[in-house]
């Protein structure tokens, strides 16, 4: 079933939260000297969205909150924003884009990672942008993209070749 959500004027707001237990027996995920642990996890998120007639405008706010019981420096506070939208010019033309951003992390058994004992963040933002022009049966669709990833650079790794920028754009016909 589908969440009611809380009704505030033309929008509803949904909230959740997750509580979360793991236990792993390898931590960093290397062959020998494996170190075992706890983890709890909490995830909270609030999602608007609206009702209106006509247009459309959600937001999407969370986190994402580990503690290690004897791993401290493996904790993370990862959070994410999402705004949407949705602008009906016409009837037969229709312009939408979102933007994004937060901060991830590493796991630390990820290959990439030199230095699995220090934690690095990953810094995301990006949006999207698209037009839709509908011709009777027919429709013609433009997008754009951006994305930038940054990886900070913890202890003495040096990760500034690894942030990238990415650019995609798409034509869709219907």
């Amino acid at each position: 079933y589908d969440p009611i959500g809380v009704r505030a004027g033309q929008f509803f707001i949904f909230p959740t939260f997750g509580v979360f237990g793991v236990y792993d027996d390898n931590v960093f995920a290397t062959d020998d000297d494996t170190k075992s642990d706890f983890i709890f996890n909490l995830q909270p998120q609030v999602a608007v969205q609206s009702n209106f007639s006509r247009h459309a405008l959600n937001v999407r706010i969370g986190s994402d909150v580990a503690f290690y019981v004897q791993e401290n420096n493996q904790d993370y506070q990862d959070f994410f924003g999402v705004v949407d939208g949705r602008l009906d010019i016409t009837r037969n033309s229709i312009l939408s884009g979102s933007v994004n951003g937060g901060r991830f992390h590493e796991a630390p058994d990820d290959p990439e990672d030199e230095d699995p004992e220090e934690l690095t963040e990953i810094w995301r933002y990006g949006g999207q942008l698209s037009f839709l022009q509908l011709f009777n049966r027919f429709n013609v669709r433009v997008t754009g993209r951006a994305e930038s990833t940054d990886y900070t650079n913890p202890g003495d790794v040096d990760n500034d070749d690894r942030d990238e920028y990415t650019y995609g754009g798409a034509l869709r016909l219907g």
